[in-house]
């Protein structure tokens, strides 16, 4: 059992991070295996709009040889959950997230059939609509992707310096709350008749 949450903040200890990585301690709570991807470790190309990956029916078939290909994407294939963390740039996602979101049509189909539980945290320094821009694009992809937002899933904080998230409380329980409504859900997926209240 695995959720990854993946990262488009460019910051590694940012409030983006520190939200990501206080739902993942809560999924290691409930017995679940879980990490931060930071996706400014990889070296993920743009796509090119080849429409190769879509002549081979998405299958996981990319002619860009690059991080997300050899890792980033086998380890969403083999993930139980998903939560997605980014930023709000201009009202909308990273763009290191949407070449993240651009890439994965290679493994649409996979994606697709695996329907995910996933949740989102979505940080930015304005107001609440600004950040509610942000969420409907990262949901769109979920949408897409035939993924399926757990309750709870939703964690979204105005913060500007680095460590505002922590001195908020309330923003540090929604995390926790999005890591433990994802690992309740993805016990109940592998093992449907076991009592994860």
């Amino acid at each position: 059992m695995q959720v990854i949450a993946i990262s488009g903040s460019p910051r590694k200890q940012g409030n983006t991070a520190t939200l990501l990585q206080e739902a993942v301690d809560a999924c290691h709570k409930a017995g679940i295996k879980a990490e931060v991807l930071f996706l400014t470790d990889y070296e993920i190309k743009h796509c090119d709009g080849c429409l190769f990956c879509e002549g081979t029916g998405c299958s996981g078939e990319c002619t860009i040889k690059d991080d997300m290909t050899k890792i980033v994407a086998p380890r969403l294939l083999a993930a139980d959950g998903l939560i997605i963390g980014t930023p709000s740039y201009f009202d909308l996602p990273t763009g290191l997230l949407k070449v993240f979101m651009d890439r994965s049509n290679a493994i649409l189909a996979e994606l697709t059939e695996k329907k995910l539980p996933y949740g989102l945290v979505v940080v930015g320094q304005s107001n609440m609509e600004s950040l509610s821009f942000a969420t409907q694009a990262l949901e769109r992809f979920c949408g897409i992707c035939g993924m399926e937002c757990v309750p709870d899933g939703h964690v979204k904080a105005i913060a500007r310096d680095v460590a505002d998230v922590q001195r908020n409380e309330s923003n540090m329980k929604a995390a926790r709350r999005l890591g433990l409504s994802l690992s309740r859900k993805v016990l109940r997926r592998i093992n449907p008749t076991e009592d994860t209240r």
